[in-house]
């Protein structure tokens, strides 16, 4: 909101998954297109919408889509989109058992979709760790990463399963692939802090309920605090403004890194009754609708609000 009820104030999703997702639920009859049905949703947000971050794992087709109907006259209620690539890091929970992490890089909007691709996503080839039930099915495994190569991942982990067990394995190819295929932050961040393109133009957030099922016991407490300590931000999905403002509180019993942003984790649309729905999640920030904007929220927490309506909104 820019008037005199208060300046600056507007709400930001950066958490939003499209129809190109390797996970959604965006459905639709036959007869209509998913995308447009997708596009026209992201349009009817409430008026206070203004920026949004398209996520997707691993791949930034989406994005790239979503910007390209921007361009084209769509999506004039949104002003900023941000282009952000999930990963899954796998990590030692300390009890013997690995827990897997959502790891976010948000990029300016000034970098071009073609940048980020082949600066960046391309340069993560080899970068990546199978699981074993993926080293069992091939142990050779070692190409770019792409949809396709995923698919074909997921496919010989499928016939190298006893048939007695395939019907554990409902997933599709593509989503079986990217299940057994993990990423190292810390070569994430190599690959990003070695390229100028990159310089000042990405932030990073993990996944706060991914992150609390790591168990603090001596064995992974350092871990624990490690990862969510050199993230710029931590992501949640709450169900209600009290479950948020819990969920920060604890971070900050921990002494850890308590910037919490709301968001959606949109992976369908608006009028489906799933809790991760396009709009149903939203954190009010008062900052210039930027990169920049986003970075100021880093240095000045009350910047943010998680609220129906920020409280100086409400005075005036």
């Amino acid at each position: 909101m820019n008037n005199n009820r208060g300046s600056l104030w507007h709400k930001w999703d950066l958490h939003v998954h499209t129809p190109d997702s390797i996970f959604h639920r965006y459905q639709c009859p036959a007869n209509e297109n998913v995308w447009d049905k997708f596009i026209t949703d992201l349009e009817n947000l409430p008026v206070e919408f203004k920026a949004v971050g398209i996520n997707d794992y691993l791949f930034i087709d989406g994005y790239e889509k979503v910007l390209a109907e921007k361009e084209n006259g769509k999506l004039s209620n949104i002003e900023m989109l941000f282009p952000v690539i999930e990963f899954r890091l796998k990590k030692f929970s300390g009890n013997e058992k690995f827990k897997r992490i959502n790891f976010h890089v948000i990029f300016s909007n000034e970098l071009k979709p073609n940048i980020i691709r082949n600066q960046f996503l391309n340069s993560l080839s080899g970068k990546y760790k199978l699981t074993p039930l993926a080293l069992q099915a091939d142990h050779d495994w070692s190409v770019i990463v792409t949809k396709e190569s995923l698919e074909e991942l997921g496919k010989k982990i499928k016939a190298n399963v006893p048939e007695n067990r395939r019907d554990e394995f409902n997933e599709s190819d593509l989503e079986l692939g990217f299940n057994n295929i993990n990423f190292d932050e810390e070569e994430i961040i190599k690959i990003l802090d070695s390229n100028s393109y990159f310089k000042g133009k990405y932030l990073t957030a993990i996944g706060k309920a991914e992150w609390d099922q790591f168990e603090w016991n001596d064995n992974s407490i350092s871990e624990k605090k490690d990862i969510i300590n050199k993230v710029n931000f931590v992501f949640t999905a709450a169900n209600s403004i009290s479950s948020y403002s819990k969920g920060k509180t604890k971070l900050q019993n921990s002494e850890v890194n308590s910037l919490l942003l709301d968001c959606s984790d949109a992976h369908s649309f608006s009028t489906s009754a799933d809790k991760d729905r396009l709009g149903n999640c939203f954190t009010w920030i008062k900052a210039d609708l930027t990169f920049e904007g986003l970075k100021q929220v880093i240095y000045e927490s009350d910047r943010l609000c998680i609220d129906t309506v920020p409280k100086i909104l409400r005075r005036v």
